[in-house]
């Protein structure tokens, strides 16, 4: 089922490219494997290639606690000094979510500016949030740990989604103040 709901995907981002002429690229979560870090990374990325050979599959960083619709799950993948190592040996593409990326970061108790260091040049697609401590995710931009230093440097050519919890809401209030707070505060940079 897991294969189906990816070509069906693969199918509509297809679609849209033939529409926009622009690759359109997929973001999965992939929160349960039964391998090691290395072995599981190297299983998911052939088996995506497989599916979708000229597909831009993109694994996304999770956190530990991973809260869906059935509620709180803790999750073992894409979210550990093992995971960073294992995207780096392997050369493996990823989008890195800063929130999700903060959160794991603390629950390893590692400076999570580390483990983006060493991610970003791996990374394709950015999803762009702000949280603070091992579960502190949806912050609006200033209240959590993603903009408590310097700019935060973006690697050319990775598309941005900013993510806002509920930013939907109030004709779009909390995406407004995200642009707002990042025009006015100039945190990234390229």
């Amino acid at each position: 089922k897991s294969e189906e709901a990816i070509l069906k995907v693969y199918e509509i981002a297809k679609a849209i490219e033939d529409r926009i002429s622009h690759a359109v690229p997929i973001v999965g979560s992939f929160p349960v494997a039964s391998q090691k870090p290395r072995q599981f990374l190297e299983n998911l990325t052939s088996r995506l290639i497989s599916l979708a050979p000229d597909a831009q599959i993109y694994p996304q960083w999770l956190p530990v606690q991973g809260w869906y619709f059935g509620g709180a799950s803790e999750i073992k993948t894409f979210n550990s000094e093992e995971y960073v190592e294992a995207i780096e040996s392997l050369g493996s593409p990823v989008c890195i979510d800063v929130a999700h990326l903060i959160m794991s970061a603390a629950h390893a108790g590692v400076d999570w500016k580390e483990w983006y260091k060493r991610l970003s040049r791996f990374s394709g697609h950015f999803h762009l949030s702000d949280a603070r401590g091992i579960d502190g995710e949806g912050l609006p931009f200033g209240n959590g740990d993603l903009f408590q230093e310097n700019p935060l440097e973006i690697p050319d050519g990775n598309l941005v989604i900013i993510e806002v919890w509920q930013g939907h809401l109030h004709q779009f209030s909390g995406f407004l103040n995200a642009l707002r707070y990042l025009s006015q505060n100039r945190n990234l940079s390229r």
